[in-house]
């Protein structure tokens, strides 16, 4: 379920930065304050999950979120 959570908190966020088109959407839109809320909650729950996830997996999640930090503080 977490997991679920886990794509779901990543996908708006490329939404919310504008990367992505939602799905349905004609246009891309961006929305910052929508996707710091979905970057600090990805954070929250994947610091919750770190102890239950295999190396490699941390690893991705570490990565994903990283990249979603990273793309915000650009367009901030």
């Amino acid at each position: 379920m977490l997991r679920f959570v886990v794509s779901l908190l990543t996908q708006q966020a490329w939404v919310s930065l504008g990367i992505q088109k939602a799905p349905g959407a004609e246009d891309v839109e961006q929305d910052l304050p929508q996707a710091k809320v979905a970057i600090d909650t990805l954070e929250f729950v994947v610091s919750k999950l770190a102890p239950d996830l295999e190396s490699q997996e941390k690893a991705e999640l570490d990565s994903v979120l990283s990249n979603l930090q990273i793309n915000y503080v650009k367009r901030a």
